[in-house]
């Protein structure tokens, strides 16, 4: 009821009024306001009084039972119009995003869906558009990777790569775009397909309640990648896998598909179909994680919160990839939530975590930040046996991935680790294990059908022993590993049918064999420091997916490797058929630093 000391004189105020009042909610645009008498007398049914005086004015009004109130010139459409009917800067204006978080799926969703949408100018020559863009989770901003992209009626689809990005060629004129995703609700796009174009999406969660649950053999879906041998996880998955210590974990989880086992109880690494654990290629981001666990192998050296996704390739291993003989594991990070600044604590009974992501200053850049820290040691001392009174094991890790938008065409993205493990067990010997990792990608678009992804990066591991018992022996035995890589990768998307991917990679090792040096002031022991070795490892690829039709696709490529063994070093020459001691040694060459010692090359076939 709007009483005589409320009674306005114009349309704005009886908005707000009515918005205070009734917890209403108008959508308008400002700048085209009906110029509205409100009668002094007494208004019992407010609303039924603008309704009536708009349409006196040409105007239509529609209230749903959300309590809002839409208002348009003229009749009611018979769906929502985008955004830029309204004005954006107003105080009250229909923002979209808002209008999907308060209307009922079906409004939004109807809108969006039979929206036609012009993509390109009238007049383009040709038969045939590209059409690009990436696909992201609407509430995080992250990419969508996998997720199909087809159009009604027409043969053939693609799918997003890591980034989130599809490219896909489509007839001229108006095409029905089809995106789906497992977990995402299915989204239709109306295209007037004029030119080539750019359009990006935004996918929605979908939580459907079961009723009746169906299971379906994976065959079918099985056999209709070319990819053979790969097994994706996500995050939902690892976490609905029983964890040990309330601690969700990685590595445990590849543990449950066919063909991995574990190396052993008490011990780190994993065997794929046989091979040994040493055989495995483990990625961070591309970046080479070599002690991929902690704490005796109990828990994964990566925090499961800040993942995005983890492949497996346990045969048949992309061209793209190189240098083991058993699997490659990829694992991807989040990039960063986009939407807004968000974070997660977590309290066990062994460690403690923590993540946060979010925007810096605005949607372009985004950034994941996360560690966890162990406190194990009060568990050890807790075991009867006096013998673990002595023993201590800890570790941490710490993690860190900037995601950065440069422009339409270039991204960049930072990612730096970095973790340690110590332990003892009723001795005076301490073990360590430390990873240093850093990595800066550069991804450059060229073109709908050809973008690059450049990478260059350091990776180090150290492993030490120190004993220091007796402080007349006290001694550190150390031995480590560094690597410093550049890599680019080029991807080009010719039609619906190729998918040709490139490139090169050049790996430079330094190894350091082992230290032996003394711990403290008092020690007598000698130090010696065996010499580095150091080789280098070039290698280029080429790869094509090719889909013949329907029923047959065909995956081919190649790769050229060349290692080099370079100095400093020693090359012994023994007599032969002698068994090598310093009685058949005939001569020795020594090699400078950087001089070629030995060189291996030759191809790697993949069909």
């Amino acid at each position: 009821m709007v009483s005589k000391s409320q009674q306005t004189s114009g349309f704005d105020s009886l908005v707000a009024v009515l918005e205070k009042k009734d917890s209403l909610k108008f959508y308008y645009n400002p700048a085209q306001t009906p110029s509205l008498v409100i009668p002094s007398s007494t208004v019992t049914e407010p609303i039924k009084l603008l309704e009536n005086l708009l349409a006196q004015n040409g105007w239509s009004l529609y209230k749903d039972r959300y309590k809002r109130v839409f208002i348009f010139k003229g009749k009611m459409p018979a769906l929502l119009p985008g955004p830029q009917f309204f004005d954006q800067k107003a105080a009250v204006n229909f923002n979209l995003e808002q209008a999907k978080e308060d209307a009922t799926e079906a409004i939004v969703k109807a809108a969006l869906d039979n929206k036609v949408y012009t993509i390109g100018k009238t007049g383009t020559p040709g038969d045939a558009y590209v059409l690009s863009g990436y696909i992201k989770d609407a509430k995080t901003g992250e990419p969508v990777a996998a997720a199909s992209v087809s159009a009604d009626g027409k043969k053939g689809g693609v799918t997003t790569d890591a980034f989130g990005f599809y490219t896909i060629t489509l007839p001229k004129g108006r095409q029905v775009l089809r995106i789906s995703y497992v977990g995402m609700q299915e989204m239709t796009r109306q295209l007037n397909l004029l030119g080539k174009g750019r359009m990006d999406l935004e996918m929605h969660e979908e939580i459907r309640s079961l009723k009746t649950a169906l299971v379906v053999a994976q065959k079918n879906s099985n056999i209709r990648g070319v990819q053979m041998g790969v097994e994706r996880l996500n995050l939902k998955a690892i976490k609905q896998i029983p964890a040990i210590f309330g601690e969700t974990d990685i590595m445990r989880s590849l543990l449950t598909l066919p063909g991995v086992t574990s190396v052993g109880e008490g011990t780190v690494g994993y065997n794929v179909r046989g091979g040994a654990a040493d055989q495995n290629l483990i990625l961070l981001n591309d970046m080479t994680i070599y002690n991929p666990t902690h704490l005796f192998g109990l828990f994964s050296a990566v925090d499961p919160d800040a993942i995005r996704g983890v492949e497996l390739y346990k045969s048949a291993i992309p061209e793209r990839f190189g240098g083991r003989l058993s699997s490659i594991m990829d694992i991807n990070t989040k990039d960063g939530n986009s939407k807004e600044l968000t974070g997660n604590l977590g309290i066990g009974p062994l460690t403690s975590r923590f993540l946060v992501e979010g925007p810096l200053k605005n949607e372009s850049t985004t950034f994941v930040a996360g560690g966890r820290m162990t406190y194990s040691d009060w568990l050890l001392k807790k075991i009867p046996d006096p013998s673990f009174k002595n023993s201590a094991a800890n570790f941490y890790d710490l993690i860190l991935h900037l995601s950065h938008k440069i422009n339409e065409k270039n991204q960049l993205y930072v990612s730096a680790y970095a973790s340690k493990d110590g332990f003892k067990l009723n001795a005076d010997s301490t073990y360590s294990y430390t990873n240093r990792n850093f990595r800066i990608k550069w991804k450059h678009v060229f073109s709908d059908k050809l973008y690059q992804v450049l990478s260059v990066g350091a990776d180090q591991f150290k492993y030490a022993i120190d004993s220091k018992g007796n402080a007349l022996n006290a001694f550190r035995l150390g031995f480590g590993i560094a690597q410093w890589s550049a890599k680019t990768d080029f991807k080009y998307l010719p039609n619906n049918k190729h998918e040709i991917s490139f490139g090169a990679q050049h790996l430079m090792y330094s190894l350091q064999p082992g230290t032996m040096e003394p711990l403290g002031t008092s020690s007598k022991i000698l130090p010696k420091i065996l010499e580095d070795e150091k080789a280098t490892e070039s290698s280029l690829y080429l790869g094509d997916q090719f889909k013949i039709n329907e029923q047959f696709s065909l995956q081919a490529g190649i790769r050229w490797v060349a290692y080099r063994k370079t100095g400093p070093g020693k090359v012994f020459e023994y007599q032969p058929g002698e068994p090598r001691s310093s009685r058949s040694l005939i001569d020795s060459s020594s090699f400078a630093n950087g001089a070629l010692m030995q060189a291996y090359n030759g191809p790697e076939f993949r069909i």
